[in-house]
C-alpha cells in the first residue's frame, strides 16, 4: 500500500516527477496536456511538504488511538467474563450501549467541544478519557467498571472525530485523497497491533490488555501536543495559499483586501537553488558578496502599493519597465562596455 500510495496518488514525489518529465516531452510539441500539468504545478497547494506533515501528525495519532481502541474491543469480553462472570449476552448489550453513546458523542457532542477548544484539546481530552475509562474498567466494583466502558467510548468518539477533521484541516483540494489514504493506512496499522498486543499480554494477566489502552492514549496526546505547533503551521499555510493563483483582481474581491503569499520549504529551496544557479552561471560571486546581493535585491524589488488592484498592476508594469530598460542598455553597451557611471563596482 505504502508504494501504491508513493508511486500513484497525486502529489507524491514519484508521481510529481513523473507528471513533469511528461510535460517536458510534450511541451516541444505544443501539447494542451503539457500546459494542463503546468497549470496544475502552480495550483494554490502545500505540495509535498504540507501533505508528509500532515500524514505523519495525523497518521500517528490515528495509529496510536486505534491501537487502544482495538485493544479494548478485542479484550473486553475476555475480561468481562473471567472477572465479573458475564456471558455473551450482557457483553454484547454492554458493547452495543457503549456503540449507541459513542454514535451520540459524534452527533452531539463533538461538534460543539471543538468548535469550542479546538481539534488539538479535543483530541487530547478524548485520548485522556480513553486513560481513565480503561482505569475505571478494571475496577473491582461492576457498576464503576461499565461506567469506564462509557467513558472510554465517548473518549474514542471525542478523539477520533477531532484527529480526522485535524486532518482534514490541513489538506487542500488536491492533496486531501493523499493525506486521508496515508492517515487511514496508519489506523488500518493500529487496528492490527491493537489486537495482537493485547492478546499477548492478556496471556499474563486479563487486565493488562487495558494498560495497553492507556499507554496508547497518553501516547496519541503527547504527539498531538508535540505537533501542535506544526500542525498550526500547515495550517496557516493552507489558509494563506487559498489566494495563489488568482489575479488580483480576483484575490480583492474575494477577500476584501490584499493577501500576502507564503512559499512552502520545498517552494524556498527550489527558488534559492534557482538563484544560486543562475548567478553561478552568470559568473557573479555571490557567495563572496552575499549581503551586497540582497542589499541589491531590497532596491530592485521595492515595496509594491497593496490599496487597489490597479495600482498593484501599476507597480508591476513600472517594476517590468525598469527591467527591460536594464536589459536593452546591456544588450546594446555589453557588460564590458558599460559607461564609468553604470559599471558596477570593479572589486564585485
Amino acid at each position: 500500500l505504502v508504494a501504491v500510495v508513493w508511486i500513484y496518488l497525486p502529489e507524491s514525489p514519484e508521481w510529481l516527477k513523473r507528471q513533469y518529465e511528461n510535460a517536458v516531452s510534450m511541451r516541444s510539441s505544443g501539447s494542451v496536456i503539457a500546459s494542463q500539468v503546468r497549470i496544475q504545478r502552480a495550483s494554490p497547494c502545500t505540495g509535498w511538504w504540507g501533505t508528509k506533515w500532515a500524514i505523519v501528525i495525523y497518521g500517528i495519532a490515528n495509529f496510536s488511538g486505534m491501537v487502544a481502541q482495538s485493544a479494548f474491543a478485542s479484550m473486553y469480553a475476555v475480561f468481562a467474563s473471567e472477572t465479573f462472570g458475564l456471558d455473551s449476552l450482557h457483553v454484547g448489550f454492554i458493547l452495543t450501549l457503549g456503540a449507541v453513546a459513542s454514535v451520540a458523542a459524534n452527533i452531539w457532542l463533538s461538534p460543539f467541544l471543538q468548535k469550542t477548544f479546538g481539534d488539538v484539546a479535543c483530541g487530547v481530552g478524548g485520548s485522556l478519557l480513553v486513560l481513565l475509562g480503561a482505569i475505571l474498567i478494571v475496577m473491582p466494583d461492576k457498576q464503576v467498571s461499565l461506567l469506564g466502558v462509557l467513558v472510554l467510548f465517548q473518549g474514542c468518539a471525542i478523539n477520533n472525530s477531532a484527529v480526522s477533521c485535524g486532518a482534514a484541516d490541513l489538506t487542500d483540494g488536491q492533496n486531501r485523497s493523499t493525506v486521508m489514504t496515508g492517515v487511514r493506512m496508519f489506523k488500518a496499522l493500529g487496528a492490527v497491533l491493537g489486537p495482537s498486543l493485547a492478546g499477548e499480554v492478556a496471556a499474563h494477566d486479563v487486565k493488562l490488555p487495558f494498560a495497553v489502552v492507556g499507554v496508547f492514549s497518553v501516547f496519541g496526546a503527547i504527539v498531538q501536543l508535540a505537533t501542535r505547533p506544526m500542525a498550526l503551521e500547515v495550517k496557516k499555510l493552507v489558509e494563506a495559499r487559498k489566494a495563489v493563483a488568482k489575479s488580483n483582481k480576483e484575490v480583492w474581491k474575494e477577500y476584501g483586501q490584499w493577501q500576502a503569499e507564503y512559499g512552502t520549504p520545498d517552494e524556498i529551496r527550489d527558488l534559492g537553488e534557482f538563484m544560486a544557479d543562475l548567478l553561478t552561471k552568470r559568473n557573479y560571486r555571490w557567495v563572496t558578496y552575499n549581503y551586497e546581493l540582497k542589499e541589491l535585491l531590497k532596491e530592485f524589488f521595492p515595496t509594491l502599493s497593496v490599496e487597489s488592484p490597479d495600482q498593484m498592476a501599476e507597480s508591476y508594469r513600472w517594476i517590468k519597465a525598469r527591467a527591460d530598460s536594464m536589459y536593452v542598455r546591456a544588450s546594446e553597451h555589453g557588460a564590458q562596455n558599460y559607461q564609468k557611471n553604470d559599471a558596477p563596482p570593479t572589486s564585485v
